[in-house]
């Protein structure tokens, strides 16, 4: 059941291509402020309405954070740029095995409401989620860089 709830989250983070952009003035106080209390810090904060939830994008220390929350300010998932060599050595592992020579352009390291961690992937312009022992979830075609409607 768990990997049925991660799979989902790790879904909506990845359906780039269906999120709209929101202005600030259009998200609800309740996430603003929650938001607001995770990342006091957080600057320009780009805002986004993807399948019923609010996800916010910012810089901090140089990498990317994504939080997703609910209408009522709810934290469904944060998605946190890594640097490839933080990565479990599991998922190295898989990959030099299973694609040899691959490159690694982006890895993010994503954490649902209940604590379960799980890493995305991008290779060769297809998104990869491991679980966090580096077992492999889910792939399918990036949607970086792609228009959105």
């Amino acid at each position: 059941m768990n990997r049925l709830i991660l799979l989902g989250v790790v879904m909506l983070l990845t359906i780039q291509a269906q999120s709209q952009s929101v202005k600030e003035k259009e998200v609800p106080k309740v996430v603003l402020q929650k938001m607001l209390s995770l990342y006091p810090d957080a600057k320009n904060v780009k805002w986004e309405m993807e399948d019923g939830m609010y996800e916010g994008e910012f810089k901090q220390n140089k990498s990317e954070v994504s939080v997703i929350l609910s209408r009522d300010g709810m934290v469904a998932a944060t998605e946190m740029e890594v640097e490839v060599a933080t990565l479990p050595a599991g998922l190295l592992n898989y990959i030099a095995d299973n694609y040899p020579g691959a490159v690694i352009s982006e890895a993010a390291k994503v954490t649902d409401s209940k604590g379960m961690v799980s890493y995305e992937l991008e290779i060769g312009g297809d998104d990869y989620i491991f679980d966090a022992s580096g077992n492999l979830i889910s792939q399918s075609p990036s949607d970086h860089g792609k228009k959105e409607d």
